[in-house]
């Protein structure tokens, strides 16, 4: 096969509109990939899918990738990237690449560096359950980039340090990989900022409107938290809750927490939108709506989405919800409550990269609306 390969590369006269190539055992073969790769130079490919299945990863990308002036997208999967300390020389830029997307590579420190200095253009840059030399701290410096995702990989720390044009940071956690954590994230400059995880405490980004969280319900040290990264973002329209099951009961759960919190002006003045994953109907989560409800005075709709495990007890949790809706004093004149158990997770790093879409979370709206779910309306 990989002859074949090899012979179908050197025949074509080009250009290469796009190639997606998968493979293993290609470590032996180290003289064929470099030919491959200046194949994709010499003869102009635009786009490159390049995965290899082999895990440890054995193949280090050759030096050629970085003569592949051509390439729009790139993307690189079970690979480290070439050996180098420094910049890679200015030469040897992609002028025309505007995506990367790395999933499941060993990287360093200076490979996303060496990979934006040379991509003057690059507007998304994906890291997908990639396992990173540790202590891993990227420092992302780019003045075009529009959209980082963080999907579920390693990294000690996150600083958005000169990125002006970014729209879209997203920051996914899978809860079966113990070491996806991002413990420390520092946003500095980014006027265009649309889209959010999390944040620090003592950061305000006012241009973002739409925020998502997870949250540990009745963990008081997590939910303490929740006004405090309400309050750095004052223009979010829509926000996305995910409840987060708590590993161990806990005797301090403090459900008059919500009803001590203060004025937070997104919540005030410009929320619209709440939708509520994962809900379970316990009185945590309820506080916490009726925080919402009781102080968000433009707030129009909330889609509820019960967990799966109270799929089954769709008539209680109605009836709990039903409680709720006519138990407090709603800030807003009107307010519809949908609840659906049919909402499915199609969430995928493809879709949370897409900026087309206004809410990169929508799917769940989505879902929910072409569903006929039952609805509350309040006023």
């Amino acid at each position: 096969m990989v002859a074949r390969v090899s012979s179908i590369l050197s025949s074509h006269p080009g250009p290469f509109n796009s190639i997606h190539l998968t493979c293993s055992s290609m470590g032996s073969h180290n003289d064929a990939l470099k030919s491959w790769f200046k194949a994709f130079a010499d003869k102009h490919l635009k786009e490159l899918a390049f995965l290899n299945l082999n895990y440890p990863n054995d193949i280090m990308v050759p030096t050629d990738l970085f003569c592949c002036k051509s390439l729009k997208r790139l993307y690189l999967g079970g690979v480290q990237l070439p050996a180098n300390t420094g910049i890679i020389p200015c030469s040897h830029t992609f002028h025309e690449l505007w995506e990367i997307c790395l999933y499941r590579c060993i990287l360093h420190e200076w490979d996303i560096e060496n990979l934006l200095t040379c991509s003057p253009k690059v507007e998304k840059l994906s890291l997908v359950n990639s396992a990173c030399g540790w202590p891993l701290r990227l420092h992302i410096r780019s003045h075009s980039l529009r959209c980082m995702l963080h999907w579920a990989s390693s990294l000690e720390e996150l600083a958005m340090v000169s990125t002006p044009c970014l729209e879209r940071l997203i920051l996914w956690r899978d809860d079966a990989l113990h070491w996806s954590d991002c413990k420390k994230i520092k946003i500095c400059s980014m006027p265009k900022l649309q889209n959010d995880m999390k944040a620090s405490a003592a950061t305000v980004v006012p241009s973002v409107e739409v925020l998502a969280m997870t949250i540990r319900f009745g963990v008081h040290e997590e939910e303490r938290m929740v006004p405090c990264f309400l309050k750095c973002f004052p223009s979010v329209k829509i926000l996305h809750v995910k409840s987060i099951a708590r590993t161990q009961t806990t005797n301090e759960v403090n459900l008059e927490f919500w009803k001590d919190v203060g004025s937070i002006q997104c919540v005030r003045s410009i929320i619209k939108r709440v939708i509520f994953d994962d809900f379970s109907g316990e009185e945590c989560e309820l506080a916490f709506l009726s925080f919402i409800a009781q102080n968000a005075n433009q707030l129009e709709e909330i889609y509820i989405i019960p967990s799966k495990k109270d799929l089954s007890a769709g008539s209680s949790l109605g009836n709990v919800i039903n409680h709720f809706m006519s138990s407090i004093l709603w800030a807003s004149a009107y307010c519809r409550v949908q609840v659906c158990a049919s909402a499915k997770n199609a969430w995928n790093y493809q879709m949370a990269s897409d900026l087309s879409l206004y809410d990169p979370f929508g799917y769940i709206v989505s879902a929910i609306t072409t569903a006929s779910c039952p609805s509350l309306v309040h006023g």
